[in-house]
């Protein structure tokens, strides 16, 4: 079964864990292309945030 949840981006943060730390802006714009042609590859995975102290 898939289920498609629609999330808005503004709901989204990076995961801390992720190995990707820096982006250049050709880096960028070579993926925005690359997405325009053969769209997204790969499904993006979120989970709820678990709270932290200090963090809201």
């Amino acid at each position: 079964m898939t289920t498609t949840i629609i999330i808005e981006l503004n709901k989204l943060d990076a995961d801390p864990k992720n190995v990707r730390k820096t982006y250049s802006a050709d880096s960028i714009s070579a993926l925005a292309a690359s997405i325009k042609v053969n769209g997204v590859l790969q499904t993006l995975s979120c989970g709820p945030l678990k709270r932290r102290a200090g963090i809201l």
